[in-house]
C-alpha cells in the first residue's frame, strides 16, 4: 500500500507538470481551430479544454500498466474515456443549435432525418454503455440498471456544465461515496489520472477562463458512471439511476440553474470559488 501511495504521488506530479506544460498550447490549438464560444456572461472563450481528462489517462499509461491488479481495467477503462472524448470533442467542433437535449436531438432526427453530432453522441455512449456492462454487469437486472446509469451519468454533468466550475464539483461530489464501495485495493489508481486533470482544470474554469465542453463534461460523467458500475452496490446504483432520471426530467421542462440559485445551500455550493463577474 505505501508503494502505491509512493507510485500515486508520483502520477500525480508527472501529469500536472506536463500539464503545466501543454495548457498554453491547448488554448492555441483550440483557438486555431474556431473552438471558441461565448459564455453566460457572452465572452468569448476557449471550448474543449477538458481533452485534458482523456489525455490525463494516457499519459499515466506507461506507470499504472505496470500493477498487473488494475491493468486489464485501466487499459479498458482508457479506450472508455477516449471514446466518450472522442465524441463529444465532434459535438464541441461540429455541433449546432438545432436541438437541446437527448430528446430534442431524436425529435430533429425524425422530423428532418438529419442525424446530429448529439445524436451521434447518443448512439455511440449507447455503444460504450453495453461495452462496459457486457464486462462487468453480474446479472442481467445489474446489467439492465448499469446500462441506463452509464446513460443517464454520461449526460448527467453535461446538463450541469451551464456554469464555471459546476461539472468538475458535480464530479468530485459524486466520487466521494464510492470510496465507501471501493473493494480494489489499487482502486484510487485508476482515478488519480481524470483525478488529477480535473483539479488541473478547475482554477481555469472556475475564474471563466476556459470550458470544458462535452469533451469533458462527458468524460467526467462517462467515469462517475464506469466507476459506478465497478465499484457500487446494486441498491446505491438504482438510487443513482432514479435521482439521474429525475434530474433530467426536470431539466426538460425548468431550469436547473435557476433551482440553484433559489437554493440557498446549493447557490452557496455553486458559487465556491468563482470569478466573480
Amino acid at each position: 500500500m505505501d508503494m502505491a501511495l509512493a507510485w500515486g504521488i508520483l502520477i500525480v506530479g508527472f501529469v500536472w507538470f506536463i500539464f503545466q506544460q501543454l495548457y498554453p498550447y491547448l488554448l492555441q490549438f483550440l483557438q486555431s481551430r474556431g473552438m471558441v464560444r461565448e459564455n453566460y456572461q457572452g465572452m468569448a472563450i476557449p471550448i474543449a479544454v477538458g481533452l485534458f481528462i482523456p489525455l490525463a489517462q494516457v499519459v499515466a499509461l506507461p506507470f499504472l500498466v505496470l500493477y498487473e491488479q488494475i491493468r486489464s481495467i485501466y487499459l479498458f477503462q482508457v479506450v472508455v474515456l477516449v471514446g466518450i472524448a472522442f465524441l463529444g470533442w465532434r459535438d464541441d467542433l461540429f455541433g449546432g443549435n438545432e436541438a437541446k437535449g437527448i430528446r430534442g436531438h431524436f425529435l430533429l432526427w425524425r422530423r428532418t432525418g438529419a442525424v446530429s453530432t448529439g445524436l451521434q453522441k447518443a448512439i455511440g455512449t449507447c455503444i460504450l454503455s453495453f461495452l462496459i456492462c457486457a464486462m462487468y454487469s453480474t446479472s442481467l437486472l445489474a446489467f439492465f440498471i448499469d446500462f441506463f446509469l452509464i446513460l443517464f451519468a454520461t449526460n448527467l454533468l453535461n446538463l450541469l456544465d451551464l456554469r464555471p466550475g459546476r461539472a468538475i464539483k458535480s464530479f468530485l461530489l459524486l466520487l466521494i461515496p464510492l470510496f465507501a464501495f471501493s473493494v480494489i485495493i489499487y482502486s484510487p489508481l485508476l482515478w488519480l489520472p481524470p483525478l488529477t486533470a480535473a483539479f488541473f482544470l478547475l482554477r481555469f474554469d472556475l475564474q471563466g477562463r476556459a470550458m470544458l465542453g462535452d469533451t469533458g463534461s462527458n468524460s467526467l460523467g462517462m467515469l462517475i458512471g464506469f466507476w459506478t458500475v465497478l465499484f457500487a452496490s446494486l441498491e446505491y446504483k438504482l438510487i443513482f439511476l432514479i435521482i439521474s432520471v429525475l434530474i433530467h426530467l426536470y431539466a426538460e421542462k425548468k431550469s436547473i440553474t435557476v433551482l440553484i440559485q433559489n437554493t440557498a445551500f446549493l447557490r452557496w455550493l455553486d458559487t465556491l470559488g468563482r470569478k466573480k463577474a
